[in-house]
Order: C-alpha cells, then sequence, then structure tokens
C-alpha cells in the first residue's frame, strides 16, 4: 500500500514538473515572438514610412480575422477531442477529425479567398496596383494562415508543445523579420505589395515545415487506424469559440479593420503602432491568467473557496503592479518608443496613453475568463465577449469621426472597462469569489 502511494506521489510530482517545464518553454517562446513580432513592426517602419505601413497593417489584420473565419474554430475542437479520443483509444475518430477539420480548413479558405477576390475586382482601379495587390496577397494567404493554426492545434492536442510554439508563433515573424532586414540592406524599394508577398511567402514555408513535422511525429496506431467523423458535434464546440478568439486573441486586429473605415493609411499605421505597443502590458496580464487557470480548476473543482480567493487576491497582485510600472513606463518613455516606429508615429502618443491606462483597469479585477472558462461559466464569458464586440464597433462610429485617434482611444478603453465589469460581476455571482484589486488588500 505505501509502495503504490509513493508510486503515486512520484508520478503526480512527474506530471507537475512536465507541465511547468511545458509551460515554462511555451511562455518562453511566446515572449521572443511577441519580441520578434515588434521588432518587425519597426523595421517595417523604418523601411516602408507611415502611409505603406498602414496599408500591410491593414491587410494583415484582414489576413489574420478571416484566416481565424476559416478556422471554423476546429483548432479549439482539436485541444477538446484529441486528447479525449486518445485517453479511450478511439485513433479513428482522431485520423478522421484531422482529416475533416484539415480538408474543411482548406476549403474554407479557399472560397474566402475567391469571394474576396471578386470583391476586390469589383472595385474601380486595377487590381495590380500596390495597395489592391497587398490585399489580393492577404488574400491568398488565408487557406495556409488557417492551416497553420489549426496544425498548431493539433501539435498541442498531442502535447508537442514546443513544436507547436516555435512553428505556430515563432516561425513566421522570426521569418518575415529575416526577410525584410534583407531587403532593406539589399536597398529594395519598399512597398505594401512586397511585404504581403514576403508574409505569403513566410507563411507557406511554415504549412510545409508543419506538414512534414506533424507527419513524421503521428503515432503509427493513428496513423493505420480507420475513420471515424462527428462534422457537428466538432462544429458545434469550435464555432462558439470563434468568437471568443476574436475578442480575446484577435482584438488589436478587429480595432484596426473598424478604425480604417475612419483614418487614412498612415494614421492606421500610427494607431496600430500605440496598439501593438500597449499589447506587451497585456501579453503580461495574459500570462498570469495563464498560470492561475490550472491552480483555480483544482482548488474550485476542491471546493476550497478561501483558498481560491487568496489565489485569485496574488493573481491580482501580479498582474495590477507589474501593468501600472509599465504604464508609468509608457507616459515617460511613450514618445520615444514611438519615435522607434519614425517621428511621424510620436503623434499616437495620446492614443497610446489611454489605451495603457484601459489596461491598468483591467489588471485591477484580476484573471476574469481564465476563472470563468475553468469553472464551467464559458458559455457566460462568451456572451459577454460577443456584447464586447457589438459595443465596439458603436463607439467607434461615435468618436473617431469627431476625436481621430483619441476617439478611438477611448472606444478602446470604454470597451475594455465595460467588459471588465461585467465579468467580475459574473465571477462574484457564479464562481462566489471577488476579483477586485480591493479585496485583494482586505484578505
Amino acid at each position: 500500500m505505501n509502495a503504490r502511494l509513493a508510486r503515486l506521489k512520484e508520478l503526480a510530482r512527474t506530471e507537475a514538473g512536465s507541465l511547468l517545464s511545458d509551460t515554462a518553454v511555451v511562455f518562453a517562446i511566446r515572449l521572443l515572438a511577441a519580441v520578434v513580432t515588434y521588432v518587425t513592426q519597426v523595421a517595417m517602419a523604418r523601411w516602408m514610412g507611415a502611409s505603406d505601413l498602414g496599408i500591410v497593417v491593414y491587410a494583415m489584420s484582414w489576413l489574420w480575422i478571416l484566416g481565424l473565419g476559416a478556422g471554423l474554430g476546429l483548432g479549439s475542437a482539436a485541444n477538446r477531442y484529441i486528447p479525449a479520443y486518445s485517453a479511450s483509444g478511439n485513433m479513428a475518430a482522431i485520423r478522421g477529425f484531422m482529416r475533416f477539420s484539415r480538408r474543411t480548413v482548406i476549403a474554407t479558405g479557399v472560397a474566402m479567398t475567391l469571394a474576396g477576390i471578386a470583391v476586390l475586382a469589383a472595385r474601380p482601379g486595377p487590381i495590380d496596383d500596390d495597395p489592391a495587390l497587398a490585399y489580393l496577397l492577404a488574400l491568398v494567404a488565408i487557406p495556409a494562415v488557417a492551416l497553420n493554426a489549426l496544425n498548431n492545434n493539433i501539435a498541442r492536442a498531442f502535447l508537442w508543445f514546443s513544436f507547436a510554439s516555435i512553428t505556430g508563433v515563432l516561425l513566421r515573424p522570426a521569418l518575415l523579420l529575416g526577410a525584410i532586414l534583407v531587403a532593406a540592406g539589399l536597398a529594395v524599394a519598399a512597398s505594401p505589395g512586397l511585404v504581403m508577398g514576403l508574409l505569403l511567402v513566410t507563411v507557406l514555408t511554415v504549412t510545409a515545415v508543419q506538414f512534414f513535422g506533424l507527419r513524421r511525429r503521428y503515432p503509427t496506431d493513428v496513423v493505420s487506424a480507420g475513420i471515424e467523423q462527428h462534422p457537428s458535434v466538432w462544429l458545434r464546440v469550435g464555432l462558439p469559440i470563434v468568437l471568443a478568439e476574436l475578442f480575446v486573441n484577435y482584438y488589436v486586429d478587429v480595432n484596426i479593420l473598424i478604425s480604417g473605415i475612419f483614418l487614412e493609411p498612415h494614421e492606421i499605421a500610427v494607431y496600430n503602432a500605440a496598439l501593438r505597443t500597449v499589447a506587451i502590458i497585456a501579453f503580461g496580464i495574459a500570462a498570469v491568467g495563464l498560470a492561475t487557470a490550472p491552480r483555480a480548476a483544482r482548488l474550485y473543482a476542491e471546493g476550497d473557496l478561501p483558498a481560491l480567493q487568496r489565489l485569485v487576491n496574488r493573481s491580482t497582485h501580479l498582474m495590477f503592479w507589474p501593468a501600472t510600472a509599465a504604464f508609468v513606463a509608457l507616459i515617460v518613455s511613450g514618445r520615444w518608443i514611438l519615435g522607434l516606429f519614425g517621428p511621424e508615429f510620436v503623434a499616437g502618443y495620446t492614443a497610446l496613453v489611454v489605451t495603457a491606462a484601459a489596461q491598468v483597469v483591467i489588471a485591477a479585477v484580476g484573471p476574469l475568463l481564465p476563472l470563468l472558462n475553468v469553472t464551467g461559466n464559458h458559455h457566460r464569458a462568451l456572451v459577454v465577449c460577443a456584447g464586447a464586440l457589438v459595443l465596439t464597433p458603436l463607439l467607434y462610429f461615435a468618436l473617431m469621426p469627431r476625436f481621430g485617434l483619441l476617439g478611438g482611444a477611448v472606444a478602446f478603453m470604454a470597451t475594455g472597462v465595460l467588459f471588465s465589469g461585467w465579468l467580475a460581476v459574473l465571477v462574484w455571482r457564479h464562481v462566489g469569489v471577488s476579483p477586485l484589486l480591493i479585496s485583494a488588500f482586505r484578505r
């Protein structure tokens, strides 16, 4: 009996150590990818100027969001069903899921590409002028971007975290940065079409790396299994997640797309620089939520609400104080940081400060989405995400035509504050803990 208990404890320690190790690796790679992506934005700005960069970031935002839509949430479904099928030994369902999801994602992406090209061709002017060429190349890249995201999630579902993070998060921006630095070093004339062409090449390269890398890793019993498919089940789970991902992971791109209705290309580039800089604070907030989620799930399952409240208090402190320090740092050095993009980007300083202040408010109410997701309240969080996505364009239409970049920043802040307040009420009512910073001081 004692020997069996000792083995179970050792297994628990091994699994916990493996989880911590995987989390550390994923966090390190994602942090490096965030830095590389930011440096890429700066390099593009210095190489091509604000007006051309505005066209590029607008085309990229369309690409990321349409790529997300083409994925139909099947990547997220992979993280649920592949481990479950593996645990039950249903290898045929794993193979069936991978075949169905890849074919569906590619078909949906191609359909979006063709529809987008038809819309682009209907506009006045030639389709091969430089802004139109940038959008055309973005449309062509949609199937590959959607497939990249799906393959990344399949790798994660098989617990190949390093491979997933390197190929799904780091490789694309690293290759793009390298290509841009080489082109700039060779004194190649910059243009939006050229940059989007380089991006298309990097996306296709990542697709090839993922294809051959995953093919080598698949277990033999999966490759040799039959085919079992449940498309309606997988899509029913995946599609609602697209809405949540749109708000959580692609919200900056949503704001860029809406702002493009009102701003000139050079103003889009300035606004994008401000939002991407503030995203560094959001990255830290998300990292704390990532670390909090598994511990919160365990304590909630055990019914230990006092311990869960203490965990939430610590997490809120870890989110708020670094976010506040970063906010102060941006107030002091924000003009210099934006100046790295170019002198014209300093005009985004006020928008930078306002959107950074929004992150401080969000940090002051703790890890709300992770708490709701791991306590069975994800459906309630989804309603909030949908509400935020409806509110965002309404605020932009009300504020940006009159106040420009500042109006967009205020819309960004107002949505974030209202979103956080709504989620905080849900956590208090349905989880049974208070996520507010004031509670962290009282306990």
